[in-house]
């Protein structure tokens, strides 16, 4: 079960890494990721997210939690 849910999570990831454009335009500007990260910080933050759901589900998938 393990393996499906983590390589569930890294599809899940992956689109979110190539449909960045449109989840933007959906969502629209992120404030707090606009300070802090600065100018375009929206697209840094869904990246980072979505590499972020990338890494945690292979970790998973392999077991770093047990």
């Amino acid at each position: 079960m393990r393996f499906l849910l983590g390589i569930l999570g890294i599809v899940a990831g992956i689109i979110l890494l190539k449909y960045t454009p449109a989840i933007y335009r959906f969502f629209g500007q992120d404030p707090s990721a606009e300070k802090y990260l600065g100018s375009g910080g929206t697209y840094k933050f869904l990246k980072l997210f979505a590499l972020g759901v990338v890494i945690f589900s292979l970790m998973y998938m392999l077991g770093f939690f047990q």
